[in-house]
């Protein structure tokens, strides 16, 4: 019986846990991972100005990130830098070869850019207030988001008034 409980305790420790966003429905509301050119331009500059890392830092930290794979990229990003203290070369290198690599390489993609620290000519705009235009535009895309999911799980789908006002909100 130990033996058995034991076995049991093990097997729903190593359980992973569902990326569901409403679990009690057991649907996922949260779109597939798809190329963002908002936060493509992000981690562009981040790439190619590590200096300006630390307000990176704080921006995301200002956030509450859903679980998902955008989360663990920018995980990724800060660890490369803060923790590691990397030179723009290594980091280059962790996310065109890290286990990262391929969604990174699929959102830069979507703008075009690679991740290169030589590259310095992305904008005109000092690196720090380009990030802040960016950031600012990606954090809005989220809220709008939030309100759609919230009419998803909310609405009475046999009013068209939601019809209306979900597809105002999907091509804002």
């Amino acid at each position: 019986f130990q033996a058995t409980r034991g076995q049991k305790v093990g097997q729903g420790a190593s359980k992973p846990k569902p990326l569901i966003a409403n679990s009690q429905a057991g649907i996922d509301y949260r779109p597939a991972l798809q190329p963002n050119p908002t936060l493509s331009k992000l981690l562009a500059i981040v790439c190619q100005w590590p200096e300006i890392l630390p307000e990176v830092d704080e921006s995301l930290a200002m956030l509450h990130f859903p679980p998902g794979p955008l989360n663990e990229l920018h995980q990724h990003i800060l660890r490369a830098y803060t923790q590691l203290n990397l030179p723009p070369e290594k980091l280059h290198q962790n996310l065109t070869e890290g286990p990262h690599s391929a969604t990174v390489t699929s959102l830069l993609a979507s703008t075009g850019t690679t991740p290169n620290p030589t590259q310095n000519s992305i904008d005109a705009t000092p690196p720090n207030q380009l990030f802040k235009q960016h950031f600012a535009q990606w954090q809005q895309q989220q809220q709008t988001h939030k309100q759609y999911t919230q009419i998803i799980k909310q609405a009475d789908w046999f009013n068209p008034e939601n019809w209306q006002q979900f597809k105002q909100l999907k091509e804002s």
